[in-house]
């Protein structure tokens, strides 16, 4: 039985917030600061008003007091809290001349996919792609967690397209670049009861986009893009810590903090279970040998020493692949 998707409550239904607030981190942030009962109520109008797919969503007029720098984080913080809403195109700040004074809102450009077909479509994939992943209600936010990644892993190809910035190109099409892979999971995620948020920035030198997640109450850092390699699903971006994460990737400051991802997410592994997912595989045996051949590119994990000599070489891949084709290994796993 696949797990149900989540509600919101009563009053978050009012606010036109599609879920608890309690997963949207961004919103949460702006609860933290100078004029946020202004911030909020801003934030709300513009969930409500995209929603309908207002163009000019006037704030000014309804007594909420924003300045420009203010509107142009909110809408920042939107973005990245809404993966949901692939017809959106642009978000701006506007100003309007009228016969009491001045008026201000924010400006939304809409693409060709706003429209009720594409929305209900694309709520029969999300259901149907939920129903595929097999989510117990009795299931753990790691264990979640692990299975979105790797469906989405399964799903998406690695593709430039039109709409592989965006939830759509990743789910409909089955196309996405970076973008598209994060606002995928951190749907999904929404729709399992479990809080992320986008992280943008640059990897490898090119502009980039990822998640942070959080499970059981600590946030982590989870790179799907990265993780989803040629020749397997791997976890080297998968739960991990700022520190971690910045090895290889540059953050981008967006006007308001990241949640803080300093603790270590500690699995119960299988031994030589490389790739994390509970079974010895073949997976493991390929994972195994490129950590070997490119460990420059590779974070070594503690598994890859399947027969414990302290070295990690081509003697473990040797006997991890013995594992796999037998079901037993030459040197006794410990």
């Amino acid at each position: 039985m696949a797990i149900l998707s989540v509600v919101s409550t009563a009053d978050d239904t009012d606010l036109g917030i599609p879920f608890d607030k309690d997963l949207f981190y961004g919103r949460s942030v702006l609860e933290t600061m100078n004029n946020s009962r202004n911030l909020t109520a801003a934030y709300d109008e513009i969930v409500k008003g995209i929603q309908k797919s207002e163009v000019d969503i006037p704030l000014e007029p309804l007594g909420i007091h924003v300045t420009e720098k203010e509107i142009d984080l909110i809408l920042a913080i939107y973005r990245f809290d809404n993966p949901q809403v692939f017809w959106v195109k642009k978000y701006q700040y506007y100003t309007a001349d009228t016969e009491g004074g001045n008026s201000w809102g924010a400006h939304i450009v809409y693409n060709e996919l706003d429209n009720e077909e594409s929305r209900s479509r694309f709520d029969r994939l999300v259901s149907t792609f939920l129903d595929s992943c097999n989510i117990e209600s009795n299931m753990s936010e790691y264990e979640i967690s692990k299975i979105l990644h790797d469906k989405i892993a399964e799903h998406v190809t690695y593709k430039e397209t039109d709409n592989s910035q965006s939830v759509w190109g990743a789910l409909v099409e089955g196309e996405a670049v970076c973008e598209g892979y994060a606002e995928l999971y951190q749907y999904l995620l929404y729709r399992s009861g479990i809080s992320a948020h986008i992280v943008t920035g640059s990897s490898r030198g090119i502009p980039h986009a990822w998640n942070v997640v959080r499970i059981d109450g600590k946030y982590y850092q989870t790179d799907v893009t990265w993780d989803d390699q040629s020749f397997a699903t791997v976890y080297n971006y998968f739960l991990i810590t700022d520190e971690q994460m910045k090895k290889d990737h540059v953050f981008t400051d967006n006007g308001y903090p990241l949640p803080e991802c300093n603790s270590v997410y500690e699995p119960i592994y299988v031994t030589g279970d490389v790739d994390g997912d509970g079974k010895i595989t073949n997976s493991d045996a390929v994972y195994l040998v490129y950590h070997i051949l490119f460990p420059e590119n590779y974070e070594t994990e503690q598994n890859c020493d399947f027969n414990k000599d302290g070295i990690i070489n081509r003697d473990d891949a040797v006997y991890l692949l013995y594992n796999v084709l037998f079901g037993e290994t030459y040197y006794p796993i410990k």
